[in-house]
């Protein structure tokens, strides 16, 4: 069937944009029949070269009021966090300054005390270098002696080392402000509660019956600079006092005194106690003890050793409060002898030498 297309290059369409739309408006304009394609159109023709699908310009479709809200905010917040974090980051970065800063200073601090450390132990090892040897008496020659404050049946007769420099200056006996001696002999209980000093050592033998003497007259400024011969040459001297004067006990302020002591009784036949392991010495009445002959007059038949540690401050095996416990041991000791409450008869007796 033969069909014909009525202005088939003539058709006009008005409002087609797209061809989707095109197609729309060829059935509307044309109608179809059995015997062909009638136009049904009024509308002038167009020629179809004119025809164009243009895109329609595209229109920008605003978010909804709510959504444009949130974004604002979302934005500010997200720049007040960014603000935040800006000045948290300043703050971390003044923090980490100071936290270094601090670092370095306590790195200083640290080497500065490890510098003292190293400093102090330098000077502990130029001290031990430095240690005092034997002393010459022509290097203490300008000092003087001091006088010994001694009489017949003392209830303690105290036997120092030497003078030391200081005592030698002042002329009393342990007269350097370090020394625990006045002190202990205070504290222990020895004086019943009065206070006496270095400057009283002259009346303690009529107020306490306590005498004062050393072993070597001669001063020093430690006892490490005498000689072995000076300490043994000084026993048969504190010997013959024991002798003259009667004093119930000697304390022995030093033990180098004892040591010497030992020594020279070892050279005329006395038996002296083997030394067992590592007993410490003990601080205390001697197993020593020297027999008075019995004559009219005298209350003292025997006088026995009380050994202390030295009073000197530089004594550290021993501190003051321990000495002070010794001087005290010295009191109950005095008590003891003097009620006669003591066994002393298996004590080995020290003879002494004939007087001069």
């Amino acid at each position: 069937m033969d069909t014909q297309l009525e202005s088939s290059e003539d058709v006009h369409l008005e409002d087609c944009t797209t061809a989707t739309a095109f197609g729309d408006a060829l059935g509307a304009k044309f109608a179809y029949s059995k015997s062909g394609i009638i136009c049904s159109t009024s509308t002038p023709p167009v020629s179809a070269s004119r025809i164009q699908t243009e895109p329609s310009p595209e229109k920008s479709i605003p978010e909804p009021t709510k959504r444009s809200t949130r974004s604002k905010r979302a934005t500010v917040k997200q720049e007040l966090l960014d603000s935040s974090s800006a000045g948290h980051a300043r703050r971390s970065t003044r923090s980490t300054r100071a936290t270094v800063k601090q670092e370095v200073l306590g790195s200083t601090s640290t080497t500065l005390a490890v510098t003292e450390v190293k400093r102090k132990v330098v000077k502990k090892k130029v001290a031990a270098k430095t240690k005092r040897g034997y002393a010459p008496p022509e290097q203490y020659a300008h000092l003087q002696f001091l006088p010994e404050f001694i009489k017949e049946g003392l209830d303690i007769l105290f036997c120092g080392i030497n003078p030391a420099v200081r005592s030698a200056q002042i002329g009393h006996h342990y007269g350097h402000r370090s020394n625990h001696f006045w002190s202990c002999l205070v504290e222990s209980g020895l004086t019943s509660g009065e206070h006496v000093t270095a400057l009283d050592d002259h009346t303690i033998a009529d107020k306490f019956n306590f005498g004062m003497t050393n072993i070597v007259e001669r001063p020093s400024a430690e006892a490490a600079e005498l000689s072995k011969k000076e300490l043994a040459a000084g026993v048969p001297s504190l010997l013959r006092k024991i002798a003259e004067y009667r004093p119930r006990i000697v304390a022995l302020v030093g033990k180098v005194i004892w040591d010497a002591m030992e020594r020279s009784m070892k050279d005329i036949g006395v038996t002296i106690a083997k030394k067992t392991g590592k007993t410490p010495f003990p601080y205390d009445i001697q197993q020593y003890k020297v027999v008075h002959q019995l004559q009219d007059g005298h209350e003292v038949s025997e006088t026995l050793f009380f050994v202390l540690p030295s009073s000197s401050a530089r004594v550290a095996a021993y501190q003051k409060e321990d000495k002070i416990k010794l001087f005290a041991l010295l009191k109950r000791r005095l008590h003891e002898v003097k009620a006669r409450s003591m066994n002393t008869s298996s004590m080995a007796v020290v003879p002494t030498p004939a007087p001069r």
